[in-house]
């Protein structure tokens, strides 16, 4: 239905009176249906609503979360309420749920050592015997960045939509894949993540920083990030997530040396450097963003040019090379497991050994347009 009442183009219009329903639209003729018979008539009893908030969102580890349940039935009597909790995907234990008012109760939920995801449920019951349980994830304290990588048996994330804390040194900074939104990439000693917040103008983070990043879990075309934007209004309201820099280094981060066959889900995220790369098919563009592959001689992967990056216009290599670049993913249909690509952030990532180019150098990064080698 249209804002004006008419039933407008691509629209779908269902009227029923409770024992059949009409489904009309605009290149759709009316056609008339019975229910299903499960439950005839208008229905006007319904479960229990349940609204859940927990504070802080993402705790330190130790710290007790407050957690509140606003609790409505059409009824407006609840029978009875049930809050519980599970540690390290654990048995889940029982907890006190005070009841504050008509429909706002409260409990506390005890504080956890640093990485453990803790699960919470709140469980509500009206006199009709409806029951509605709503249920929720969070990681306290910093969390690795490898326990937040584990995925089900799609590659989608375990843990999506969870609330977490991590720590690392910033291997590709902001303004380098996106120009218009903050997206960067980390790593700790346990694996690699991107970071994305959809914002304008984007905070400014520097490759090498060490941060501390707090964001949900979420995945883009099979590639895991922790999305930091703001889920609440505008100031007043301030957000639980973001980034923040905890020191600046100017030495480069250094990337894990690897062959072209290792590419995939456990060097997602990561920055490596892989030797003796050849070029199989397409060149590197003049303007803009495209797609070549590539080998190693272990296997073959998509080199991905970003043409927010310095390298569009660099002329394409016709030897071997060394290149360094993170590791990414883009795969729009589930299982996750394909489309697996190399991301170089700058010309400097295309590097040309003495034993590969003859040169009397010992290692150098490919010329820039008009530059002499």
């Amino acid at each position: 239905m249209s804002h004006q009442g008419f039933v407008a183009h691509g629209t779908i219009e269902i009227e029923t009176d409770g024992s059949r329903y009409t489904v009309r639209g605009e290149r759709l003729p009316p056609r008339t249906f019975a229910t299903d018979g499960a439950e005839r008539g208008v229905r006007t009893d319904f479960p229990p609503t349940i609204l859940v908030q927990t504070s802080p969102v993402i705790p330190h580890a130790g710290e007790a979360v407050l957690l509140t349940a606003q609790i409505a039935d059409d009824s407006g009597r609840i029978r009875s309420t049930r809050l519980t909790f599970s540690a390290n995907e654990g048995e889940p234990v029982p907890l006190p749920l005070m009841r504050l008012s008509a429909t706002l109760f409260a409990g506390e939920i005890p504080g956890q050592p640093d990485g453990t995801p803790v699960r919470y449920c709140v469980t509500a019951e009206d006199e009709a015997g409806h029951v509605t349980t709503a249920c929720g994830l969070y990681f306290a304290g910093v969390t690795p960045i490898a326990v937040v990588r584990a995925a089900d048996a799609w590659g989608a994330p375990r843990y999506e939509g969870a609330p977490v804390r991590v720590m690392g040194r910033v291997t590709v900074d902001s303004g380098t894949f996106n120009r218009t939104q903050t997206e960067i990439f980390i790593e700790d000693e346990t694996g690699g993540v991107r970071i994305f917040e959809l914002r304008l103008p984007p905070q400014v983070i520097s490759r090498g920083d060490r941060v501390v990043v707090t964001g949900r879990v979420k995945s883009f075309h099979g590639l895991l990030e922790l999305d930091i934007t703001n889920p609440l209004p505008v100031p007043p309201f301030p957000s639980p997530f973001g980034i923040r820099v905890l020191s600046h280094s100017d030495a480069e981060p250094i990337p894990r040396l690897a062959r072209i066959a290792d590419v995939g889900e456990a060097l997602e995220g990561r920055l490596v450097r892989i030797e003796g790369v050849r070029i199989v098919q397409g060149s590197i563009p003049q303007i803009g963003s495209a797609n070549l592959l590539i080998t190693d001689g272990t296997g073959m992967t998509t080199l991905r040019i970003l043409g927010s990056t310095d390298i569009p216009g660099l002329p394409t290599p016709t030897g071997p090379f060394t290149l360094v670049g993170i590791v990414g993913q883009f795969d729009r249909f589930r299982p996750f497991t394909r489309g697996y690509q190399l991301l170089p952030r700058r010309r400097a990532d295309f590097i040309v050994t003495a034993q590969q180019s003859g040169s009397s150098e010992a290692e150098a990064p490919f010329p820039s347009p008009g530059e002499r080698r």
